[in-house]
């Protein structure tokens, strides 16, 4: 077969999995991200979930997530909700459902710990990604502060709630 018919497809597999946050692991994460953005982003050392996707033997696709705090009632806290905080895909293999399918499993992998509601800030370019996943906006875009990357200048909060 084929590099790009691995398993079957037009496009190569994409295998998703958790990985640990620990140094080595947050560098690939910042490796991606600077390929993207131009930004050494990082995930956050606390609670934070970091999945890798792999196409063949590379890391093309990278994301961070938080699961919500069962103890929070209050839907005003932001521990209520479960958070998408990043996801790069590599820029070569943008376009092709590879940051679908990492939403996804995100979604699914949060939602089977606790049915909550998802919520990501998404850059104001990656709105119309997040809307075609069913995610509606929250509120106005806002303008950050800090930006630590030109892709995060405006952040638009948007929200995804699905029972099933």
């Amino acid at each position: 077969m084929d590099d790009n018919s691995e398993c079957g497809w037009i496009e190569p597999c994409i295998n998703i999995y958790e990985v640990a946050n620990n140094v080595k692991n947050r560098r690939t994460f910042r490796t991606i991200a600077r390929d993207i953005c131009g930004e050494s982003m990082e995930p956050a050392r606390d609670l934070t979930i970091v999945l890798f996707g792999d196409l063949g033997n590379e890391t093309r696709c990278v994301a961070s997530c938080r699961s919500a705090d069962e103890s929070v009632t209050d839907s005003k806290d932001r521990h209520f909700y479960h958070w998408i905080d990043f996801l790069f895909v590599h820029k070569d293999f943008q376009g092709h459902g590879y940051g679908t399918h990492m939403v996804l499993h995100m979604e699914q992998m949060l939602r089977l710990k606790l049915k909550r509601p998802v919520r990501v800030e998404s850059a104001e370019r990656s709105v119309g990604f997040f809307q075609k996943l069913g995610y509606r906006l929250v509120g106005r875009p806002e303008m950050s502060v800090f930006p630590s990357c030109h892709l995060f200048k405006v952040l638009q909060l948007m929200e995804k709630f699905n029972s099933s």
